[in-house]
């Protein structure tokens, strides 16, 4: 890779300095658009990186020869703890039976079911702030924090709304905290004697604890006789839906399931059921659930994080666009017509057309995993670049969102443009490709129903010197302040 353009450096470690000093993606998306949105490498503690900001590159990695390129657990490495061999982290035959399982486990009915979940926390978070002193200041990024676990929690684990908020926020909030401050100082992980690491180990241990009882208790409910009827038509469905062509979820159309039927014989059938539904009796064993423990810990992470962050920097944009904020307004009154009701799930789909596109936007501006890196398995070419194998690719989906000759006015908060289309790797909030995020239609639903339910009942505005700071290393992006607000 001699030939690909060297990121600017006068002296050995620059470039450490540079990416240590601030935002890693902010540098980065600097140099690429210095460099013309061309390839260009970089030196990182002794590793060559090469940066693509191009969609037809990037689609290039992702889709058309994805095989060629794994997961770099490089940058994962903190997170594993929640993530594990999870759906994020796997590769190879482990990754395509989890991928074929899951897709069809999430084409069950689980957009329905996700949608009155969260219609249910949007409203108990109305109440929560309807409650309050008017004009008090709140942290909503919090707030939409403990909301968004609860839709989790209920629909992976039939959690209930206390249970959820007893536990997750407790755990996971120390874990992610220091997950976060060991990708800049890995060396924490040697200091058992700090407050905040031993925070961690106890809060792993909790967690892993909490998901595996809970696994291996379901696991022996449905093995009990008297829910054998339930366990086989959940079984059929799974297994009818993995054996449909195109099972990734990516139309998003929600499959009617046996959910009725298990209500009728005292039970709900939640994500956790479908998956081991999906699973023969000959699989069970202390790996399995292992595995099972990984793939649940990774959506309650994944499954909250992003939808929070969404939620958040949706309404601080909305709070900052006041004519935004009326389209969408009147949009949303004029399909969430019953204040006691939720709207029918084809309506909230069809009919919130202006609101999709303000969540669109909003990621489009606020990336929360503003870059991504694949490592080259086998030798490579993308255009006129030789790729070796063991390079590291960086795709740099911040820096295509804000690229002036992708999208018109980059910096500025207009939902409108997604009225129009556009390169299906200009866009990547979700990735995209055979590894795209499986569980994004669901994260958009819940969005749209929790977000319309707060803007039709309250007046908010950003309290004193709050201005939306990104906080500059955490992953997924969230403001620096937890976005204090004024609700009124």
């Amino acid at each position: 890779m001699a030939n690909v353009t060297k990121a600017p450096a006068q002296w050995p470690g620059q470039h450490l300095l540079a990416l240590m000093r601030r935002p890693p993606w902010d540098v980065l998306r600097e140099w690429s658009q210095a460099n013309e949105y061309k390839p260009f490498r970089f030196h990182f503690f002794n590793e060559t990186y090469v940066v693509l900001a191009e969609p037809d590159q990037v689609q290039h990695v992702l889709q058309t020869n994805f095989r060629q390129y794994a997961k770099d657990l490089h940058g994962y490495a903190p997170f594993l703890v929640l993530l594990g061999t999870g759906l994020v982290t796997s590769e190879g035959e482990l990754w395509r039976h989890q991928r074929s399982l899951i897709s069809a486990v999430f084409k069950v009915g689980i957009l329905q079911e996700a949608g009155e979940i969260s219609y249910q926390a949007g409203m108990r978070l109305v109440r929560k702030l309807a409650a309050l002193p008017r004009g008090a200041e709140v942290e909503i990024g919090e707030e939409f924090r403990h909301a968004t676990l609860q839709v989790i929690g209920e629909a992976v684990l039939s959690l209930a709304p206390e249970k959820s908020d007893a536990v997750f926020p407790r755990l996971y909030l120390p874990i992610v905290e220091e997950a976060n401050y060991r990708v800049w100082h890995p060396y924490r992980k040697f200091l058992p004697f700090l407050p905040a690491v031993r925070e961690y180990n106890e809060a792993v241990r909790e967690l892993d604890a909490f998901v595996t009882d809970t696994i291996e208790r379901r696991h022996d409910e449905l093995m009990r006789e008297d829910n054998a009827g339930v366990l086989d038509r959940v079984r059929q469905r799974v297994v009818d839906q993995m054996h449909q062509p195109g099972n990734d979820d990516s139309t998003g159309t929600a499959v009617s399931c046996d959910g009725d039927d298990a209500k009728k014989e005292g039970r709900k059938v939640d994500i956790l059921d479908r998956i081991l539904a999906g699973k023969s009796g000959s699989e069970w064993s202390r790996s399995t659930v292992d595995q099972l423990r990984d793939e649940i810990k990774t959506f309650l992470f994944a499954g909250h994080e992003t939808s929070s962050m969404m939620l958040t920097w949706a309404l601080f944009e909305l709070i900052s666009n006041p004519r935004c904020l009326a389209k969408l307004k009147k949009e949303v009154e004029s399909v969430f017509t019953d204040p006691d009701r939720m709207p029918a799930y084809d309506d909230i789909q069809r009919k919130l057309v202006y609101t999709e596109w303000v969540l669109r936007e909003t990621l489009r501006l606020h990336t929360v995993v503003p870059i991504v890196t694949r490592e080259c398995v086998r030798d490579d070419k993308i255009g006129d670049m030789h790729v070796p194998k063991g390079a590291r690719v960086v795709l740099h989906m911040q820096a295509i969102h804000r690229r002036a000759d992708v999208w018109e006015d980059p910096n500025t908060f207009r939902p409108e443009r997604f009225e129009h289309k556009h390169h299906p790797y200009a866009w990547l909030p979700f990735i995209n490709g055979p590894r795209a995020c499986i569980g994004q239609h669901f994260a958009r639903l819940e969005a749209k129903i929790i977000l319309a339910l707060l803007v039709t009942r309250f007046t908010f505005a950003l309290a004193p010197g709050e201005h939306g700071q990104h906080h500059p290393y955490n992953i997924p992006i969230a403001p620096l302040h937890r976005m204090r607000v004024i609700v009124d």
